[in-house]
């Protein structure tokens, strides 16, 4: 069956229009943050968060309306296949549309904090993470297209947690990596066993060019691994390099990474049952369930406040509080932050998380 021309043209302008328009709008908003905003770096991590995040979904959506889904049914029929098509191809004009619109706020990000880094490194780091996250969405979507009933949310279980056994592995995949010196191996191993962190095997990511102070612990118990940055081990010496790996020991001790993974699997077993599932959920069992969801994210960020007590315990919380501050100035990021949105990342306010540091001291 041939491609109707009026589908290939309506998509290829859809997709042109909303790639030029996100591009546009973007550099824009970064422009006016930079002159009016007394605090652009957080206004513009919010905006990147948000504007790529429309970009994508906006794109995706406009170019399967405007032509795309006509041609994937002219090419294998109106089938599963041609939905998975839809979702690939739109998905893939999705991550043109971020990666573009990146490009257009990138220079006033670089004036906004005072960075040196290329826009080739900035936009290839993050077409490498996008690209692991759009493949990893469209392998989950193979299920959800093709099986029914209860399958679709056990083998989308099953999925997550082969993803979570794995993950150390997938972030090595879409993540930079940097060389570990033996005297760095040794200077981190110690550290460890400072604050009881146990943990299989390290990586060092870029952090250099956008002052970023990261340690975070990825995998299942058994093979977690430590991912930190360049800029931590060349920049804080060992108390404050301590805090911070103090810090992931706290969150890996209370589990907070797999709350969070469970927490997002019931929020989607929720959405699935309220719009999918064969019988329909009353009024009650749907308010009921959202009751559910947000007693579950409360009890996330309160499992933050646990962590950080324990990092506190494993060194010293006067000088895990003090590394926090020094690592949010060099972010510039928001210290405060309303109870919807920690409520919504399960995450306090960096600055209710350090005056209980203080507290504990």
């Amino acid at each position: 069956m041939s491609v109707p021309a009026s589908a290939l043209s309506g998509a290829a302008l859809a997709f042109a229009a909303c790639v030029v328009f996100w591009a546009l709008c973007l550099r824009g908003y970064a422009w006016w943050v930079l002159r009016r905003s007394a605090k652009p770096t957080a206004r513009l991590r919010r905006g990147i968060l948000i504007g790529l995040a429309f970009a994508a979904a906006t794109t995706f959506a406009t170019v399967r309306v405007a032509g795309l889904d006509e041609i994937a049914f002219a090419l294998v029929g109106e089938t599963p296949t041609a939905d998975l098509l839809g979702w690939v191809v739109g998905g893939l004009c999705g991550v043109v549309a971020v990666l573009t619109a990146y490009r257009g706020m990138f220079p006033y990000l670089l004036r906004a904090r005072d960075l040196d880094m290329s826009a080739t490194t900035a936009l290839l780091r993050l077409a490498r993470y996008v690209g692991g996250i759009y493949l990893l969405l469209v392998v989950s979507l193979v299920p959800v297209i093709y099986l029914s009933g209860v399958a679709i949310p056990l083998v989308t279980v099953a999925f997550i947690g082969a993803i979570y056994a794995v993950s150390p592995r997938l972030s090595l995949l879409i993540s930079e990596t940097r060389d570990l010196t033996p005297a760095k191996r040794d200077r981190l191993d110690r550290l460890c066993e400072d604050v009881s962190l146990d943990v299989t095997d390290v990586h060092v990511l870029p952090g250099e060019e956008n002052k970023w102070a990261g340690a975070t612990v990825s995998g299942p118990p058994g093979r977690r691994q430590l991912f930190v940055t360049d800029y931590l081990l060349d920049t804080y010496d060992d108390d404050g390099a301590r805090a911070l790996l103090a810090a992931a020991a706290g969150q890996t001790a209370v589990w907070y990474r797999e709350y969070r993974i469970a927490t997002v699997l019931l929020f989607a077993g929720w959405v699935w049952t309220v719009v999918f599932a064969p019988i329909p959920a009353t009024g009650r069992q749907v308010l009921a369930g959202l009751v559910v969801v947000c007693l579950l994210l409360w009890l996330g960020a309160r499992l933050v406040y646990r962590a950080d007590r324990v990092a506190g315990e494993r060194t010293d919380p006067g000088l895990v509080a003090e590394t926090y501050e020094r690592v949010g100035n060099e972010q510039e990021v928001d210290f405060s932050q309303g109870f919807v949105t920690s409520l919504v990342r399960m995450k306090p306010s960096l600055n209710k998380r350090i005056n209980r540091l203080y507290n504990q001291v």
